[in-house]
């Protein structure tokens, strides 16, 4: 039976293909699991191929194991109906012997159709991790000596506005929100959705706002703030992007915008009716069209797909709140450039 240090070796060193490395330290991590009691051996297994889970004799929750020694279970996968008896049972057994076997985490997803069995998890110690659709996720530590280090989800929202400069006319587009209380000039924008990069949600804002086609040209500046209104209690980060003008006709949503015009980064600098943060970039835009987009500008530059030398950079402690690149994820984008004193004035203001 192999050992842990031999299952984190065989990962970080292997050469043979990725798949097969993380089959093999799955199928170690599940010999430790049949072996914990005779009785659980004809039972112990986990789906890796998405097909429905027979429950009949289940006596321990099949489910997949992770990098960071935790397990996830999936009863929406379960064929037939458990009891809540049967499944308070079944959680009992399989919780003894996952903490025998090593394990460091339980995460336990059920659908809304299943909400009674998260009463029964609570009683032993499982906490809502996250919830989408129809389905949240619980998760539970195995180790009561230490303190879970497993992250909270979704810590921020993002938000970005598109700065559209027109350069010959040294004008930028700025627009009021229909409906809000206070009717200030600002740069069109919104959320960032799932999945979306910055740079499109830039494009995207701009384009449902206001009419305008855009392209991307780099982040200017952005800004965290704290207890955001509307952001369900996480905290807020606001990216500032500038983007060039392909069409210039405006045709604003009715339905979002009241007001929507090209206005000059000299009357921005000083208009009444804009926030401090609209005023600060009007001072970085002056100073990009004065002395060139490179003083002010941050720019993109594409990772390579992280995926490819999975586990081979990881040289941390198996942590569930790793924030380093440890290979886990796949290509991404950096970004680097000047960082003008008006940016670090902005990022300072919460």
């Amino acid at each position: 039976m192999s050992t842990r240090s031999d299952i984190v070796l065989r990962v970080k060193d292997s050469n043979i293909d990725d798949s097969t490395v993380r089959n093999r330290w799955k199928r170690d991590w599940m010999d430790r699991i049949v072996q914990v009691g005779e009785d659980h051996e004809r039972v112990c297994s986990y789906s890796t191929d998405g097909k429905d889970i027979d429950s009949k004799s289940l006596t321990i929750l099949p489910g997949e194991l992770d990098r960071y020694q935790g397990i996830w279970v999936d009863l929406s996968q379960l064929r037939t109906e458990v009891s809540n008896h049967e499944f308070d049972v079944i959680l009992q057994s399989s919780l003894s012997s996952w903490t025998e076997a090593g394990l460091m985490t339980v995460w336990l997803q059920v659908t809304v159709a299943q909400g009674e069995y998260v009463a029964i998890a609570a009683r032993y110690g499982f906490k809502f991790h996250h919830a989408e659709g129809q389905r949240a996720t619980l998760v539970l530590g195995l180790n009561p000596d230490s303190e879970s280090r497993v992250p909270m989800f979704a810590s921020h929202q993002v938000g970005v506005s598109g700065v559209v400069i027109k350069e010959e006319t040294k004008e930028v587009l700025v627009v009021q929100d229909k409906g809000r209380r206070y009717t200030l000039w600002k740069f069109p924008g919104g959320l960032s959705d799932l999945g979306e990069d910055i740079a499109q949600t830039a494009e995207r804002e701009v384009m449902e706002e206001t009419g305008l086609k855009t392209e991307f040209q780099s982040i200017l500046a952005f800004r965290q703030q704290h207890d955001q209104p509307g952001a369900f209690g996480r905290s807020d980060l606001y990216i500032l992007c500038r983007l060039k003008p392909l069409t210039f006709e405006l045709n604003p949503c009715t339905e979002e915008i009241s007001a929507c015009q090209w206005m000059s980064v000299e009357d921005l600098k000083s208009e009444v009716h804009a926030s401090s943060i609209t005023h600060r970039m009007a001072e970085i835009l002056d100073t990009g069209l004065r002395q060139g987009w490179d003083t002010v500008d941050i720019y993109p530059t594409k990772m390579d797909d992280n995926n490819k030398n999975d586990g081979d950079d990881d040289d941390d402690d198996d942590d569930d709140d790793d924030d380093d690149d440890d290979g886990g994820g796949g290509g991404g984008v950096v970004w680097c450039g000047v960082v003008w004193c008006g940016v670090m004035r902005m990022m300072m203001m919460i």
